[in-house]
């Protein structure tokens, strides 16, 4: 029952339409009858916009339809019993269709919106520290290999002091970095498998511990932890700017046509 409620919204423009239709369809221009109503493809067409029309698979329609249907019965079953003529019922059916107009006014005085890329950088300057975050990042040495007797191996004999840590990273270790003696630079958390991370969390400057990913087997500890700020760029805050800038602006143009529309109107209360 609720599913159907919330159609009946959508479909309250049918039903008045309906009733003041003057000209009866042609019998091919209609997507669906139910005894006198008529749902017509010019309808159909209107409860949607191009894109959602050209993307509209055989089985949306028909949902649609359905539902259509479904309400117009329970309509005319509404009006059969008198419900429709109850007061309370008059009064929800006006509002519903006083929100349907406005809805279509907000629609065509806010579709026109845009927002040039000077203000999109004027906001992105004003509010910078709104996308500028504190990470933590550690600068992390370390040896990776595939094979797990390998980096046992390779972790004994740094214990034992037999090689350096930069000795056995130029010896053993499988990634490029091994050049550098594993040096791979302050990283943060994002730039890391979390299995990494939450070792170098638990360890002790210049301390090292064997780690297992899914690539494989590291060796890793840290010579130093920083805290830095990194933020958005303009071009990546630009999307989300826009959304806020075209919604402060949706709002100001709301604000000033219910603004001139009061000012022109006589209003009067009686509470």
């Amino acid at each position: 029952l609720l599913h159907l409620l919330g159609y009946l919204f959508l479909f309250i423009f049918f039903f008045i339409a309906c009733s003041q239709q003057v000209e009866k369809p042609q019998e091919t221009d209609f997507m669906a009858k139910v005894d006198g109503d008529v749902l017509t493809k010019e309808e159909f067409n209107a409860s949607f916009s191009s894109e959602e029309l050209k993307n509209m698979t055989p089985e949306q329609k028909q949902a649609f339809i359905d539902s259509w249907i479904n309400l117009t019965l329970m309509a005319q079953e509404a009006d059969e019993q008198k419900v429709s003529a109850k007061p309370e019922v008059k009064v929800k059916i006006e509002n519903a269709t006083k929100k349907i107009k406005a809805n279509a006014l907000l629609a065509k005085t806010l579709k026109d919106i845009q927002v040039d890329e000077e203000e999109l950088f004027n906001y992105y300057r004003i509010h910078k520290n709104k996308y500028t975050k504190k990470v933590k990042q550690y600068e992390v040495q370390r040896i990776f290999c595939q094979e797990e007797a390998l980096i046992k191996e390779v972790s004994r004999k740094i214990q034992s002091k037999e090689l350096s840590f930069d000795q056995a990273a130029r010896k053993y270790s499988e990634e490029d970095i091994a050049s550098k003696s594993g040096y791979a630079g302050f990283l943060s958390q994002s730039e890391m498998p979390d299995e990494i991370w939450n070792a170098l969390e638990n360890l002790k400057k210049w301390h090292f511990q064997t780690v297992k990913t899914d690539k494989g087997y590291y060796i890793v500890m840290y010579h130093n932890v920083r805290t830095v700020d990194l933020g958005k760029t303009f071009p990546e805050a630009k999307p989300e700017i826009r959304k806020i800038l075209i919604e402060q602006k949706k709002e100001k143009i709301y604000q000033q046509l219910l603004d001139r529309l009061k000012s022109e109107a006589n209003i009067s209360k009686n509470l």
